[in-house]
């Protein structure tokens, strides 16, 4: 574990470092460079490193082992003196060792054949570690109808059961317990559970999981989460006559009668036919669905565009009433429309499907999820409208299996418009135009139908949690008038940020801390309460320690040595120097680099867990240049100071 005697993996590398700065001439010369590589100088003397090494902190978002210790290979290289040596003080884990970021650093050895390089090993050989995975949620925003499904995994090296607790924080940050979990552990293997919330009022709501314990390491034993409870969404669809026959598949689509009863339903679906359309009040709703429209007056495409223009969602499912075409070439048809529509095309042979694959859309993220999972092969399409050529501005969100378009999005004013090219109900001529919601295994076009309207509600696309380092990106309400927020950070420091005009986006970029982040303007009773959660990336709990291999990989044919404290640093430094004391008096360039390995052990019991569970050590390199002959340099570049 990694209270291993009582201190950190930091702490040990800062230890050892520390002891070889005391063993330098005090006239020597010394860089130290950390994670962030915002210092590459040399420090005014080796007291002067030995402060900065002592004042090293952990960083959630250092740069990589060794693309920091390509930098102290660069500096060695500009030093004149003949014998240079680096020195990397390392946990040894896979991720730091890995040769996807070597390339600087392999590039840097082949011209560096002056170098001795050593590897200074302050990791624990067999370490224990219970590391929560990714919390994945159902959704970043909810109705307040139906429950958020939080879906996470435990991983250990060791058996047993572990207890896992759920915590909602209220607008002060004082955290509820809302549940618990027991979890089998299985040696070497991620055990999933799940766990759900509901019962929340509407707005932004930000909690955590969190391990029941404590081990080692205990950034991972918790894992922050924030989503959003929204109202069920007022959706307002248009179908020919009888138009709530018509409308049947998509409203059971959207809000399934068992739902309705019992309150569940995330969508309030109103029914009108087209002739209703004109007297409808549309600001009221949050999308309107067109379902096989039939060519309108001008009047009400003129309404429909304002809607949209406004922030509103249209969704327009062409079907067999679409003609005649000319009757579509109106202006304000066009605006609402991706193209003009040319032709229907037939494919009566049932061989023709709806096929996502290859689009990166956000509102297929859900899909994507599933793989290669979905069938929709089982929901063919008999007939589809073709356009003509697709507007500039347009963009196709699903294809058929003949590559057509089929989804298209378009951008209007400040509100979005799906247009589909077959239709989602079932004419009871009997002349169907597809099976999606009709099939025996119609689940993928009822998981489509649900995804268009979270799209067209603007809510499918919000991003609410982030990895450190991430930048965040905060939509407000469309009817907010703010222009300021403030924002709280985890760890309780507080700033005011800025509303984006055009966008009405806050955006952070100090997102180094993991844990929860708010945004508040207006009071705490109703003001605008806003907000995102932030964890380290799931790799920075990986502490499988590097092979043999993994580290020939990295240096090929380069020699290098491993030691461990500051008897085997001595061994081995005399027998790369062929008989010479480990510290002769001499002026060295020694460059001190501390890079960033993720995590190992930094931290350790501490009282407060949530405080302290960010942290990533950072790990060593010292790179020594010294001359031959036994004498001090002199030389004006290398100068000590006070010579």
């Amino acid at each position: 574990a990694y209270e291993h005697q009582n201190r950190s993996r930091l702490g040990q590398a800062k230890e050892t470092a520390d002891w070889v700065i005391s063993q330098l001439p005090a006239d020597s010369r010394v860089a130290v460079l950390d994670g962030t590589l915002a210092s590459l100088v040399y420090q005014v003397d080796v007291v002067a490193a030995s402060q900065r090494i002592d004042r090293l902190e952990t960083t959630n978002v250092a740069q990589p082992l060794l693309r920091v210790a390509a930098e102290g290979l660069r500096l060695l290289a500009e030093s004149p003196l003949e014998q240079k040596e680096l020195y990397i003080f390392t946990d040894l884990t896979q991720q730091a060792w890995s040769s996807e970021t070597a390339g600087e650093f392999q590039r840097r050895l082949s011209d560096a054949s002056g170098v001795s390089v050593y590897l200074v090993d302050v990791g624990i050989e067999k370490p224990h570690n219970v590391a929560l995975g990714e919390v994945k949620l159902s959704a970043d925003v909810v109705s307040k109808n139906s429950a958020l499904r939080l879906q996470s995994s435990l991983a250990s090296d060791r058996g047993g059961q572990q207890t896992v607790e759920l915590f909602i924080e209220d607008d002060a940050g004082r955290p509820e317990k809302r549940g618990e979990t027991i979890v089998t552990l299985e040696p070497g293997t991620a055990v999933s559970f799940e766990m759900a919330l509901s019962g929340l009022g509407e707005g932004t709501h930000q909690g955590y999981l969190k391990l029941v314990g404590r081990d080692g390491l205990v950034h991972d034993d918790i894992r922050y989460f924030t989503f959003s409870v929204d109202g069920a969404w007022p959706v307002l669809l248009v179908a020919p006559k009888p138009a709530a026959e018509r409308a049947w598949h998509v409203t059971e689509a959207l809000a399934p009668i068992a739902f309705r009863k019992t309150g569940r339903a995330r969508f309030e679906c109103s029914v009108i036919d087209y002739h209703q359309l004109g007297a409808t009040t549309l600001e009221k709703y949050a999308a309107v669905c067109l379902i096989d429209p039939e060519p309108l007056p001008a009047r009400a495409w003129r309404r429909l565009d304002e809607f949209v223009a406004g922030g509103g969602g249209l969704a327009t499912l062409l079907g067999p009433r679409a003609d005649p075409i000319n009757d579509f070439d109106s202006p304000s048809a066009e605006r609402l429309l991706p193209g003009r529509l040319l032709q229907q095309a037939r494919r009566p042979d049932g061989d023709l499907f709806l096929d996502p694959r290859g689009i990166d859309h956000p509102l297929l993220a859900n899909f994507a999820g599933l793989g290669g999972d979905v069938p929709w092969d089982l929901s063919p399409v008999y007939r589809y409208w073709q356009f003509d050529t697709l507007d500039a501005d347009s963009v196709v969100v699903m294809r058929y299996t003949d590559q057509q378009p089929a989804l298209i999005e378009q951008a209007v004013g400040g509100g979005r418009v799906l247009t589909l090219s077959t239709p989602l109900d079932y004419p009871s001529s009997g002349d169907g135009w597809n099976e999606l919601l009709t099939s025996l295994d119609c689940w993928p076009a009822l998981m489509l139908t649900n995804e268009m309207m979270l799209y067209l509600v603007g809510r499918s696309d919000v991003q609410t949690n982030y990895l450190t380092g991430d930048v965040a990106a905060v939509t407000l309400p469309r009817d907010s008038a703010v222009e300021n927020l403030v924002l709280r950070s985890p760890g309780g420091d507080s700033s005011r940020r800025t509303v984006e005009p055009a966008q009405g986006v806050i955006t952070v970029s100090q997102t180094e801390r993991a844990g929860n982040y708010q945004l508040r303007a207006g009071g705490d009773e109703a003001g605008l309460h806003e907000g995102f959660s932030v964890n380290l990336p799931i790799g920075a709990s990986d502490l499988s320690r590097a092979a043999a291999t993994a580290l020939d990989d990295v240096f090929g044919d380069f020699p290098y040595s491993i030691a461990m404290g500051a008897s085997e640093i001595e061994r081995d430094v005399n027998r790369g120097r062929v008989g010479r004391e480990l510290f002769v008096p001499l002026m060295l360039i020694v460059a001190l680099v501390l890079g960033g390995e993720h995590l190992l052990a930094n931290r350790f019991y501490r009282n407060d867990i949530r405080a302290e569970a960010d942290g990533t050590p950072a790990a060593a390199a010292l790179a020594g240049a010294t001359n031959t002959d036994g004498g001090t340099t002199a030389s004006h570049d290398n100068d000590a100071p006070g010579q």
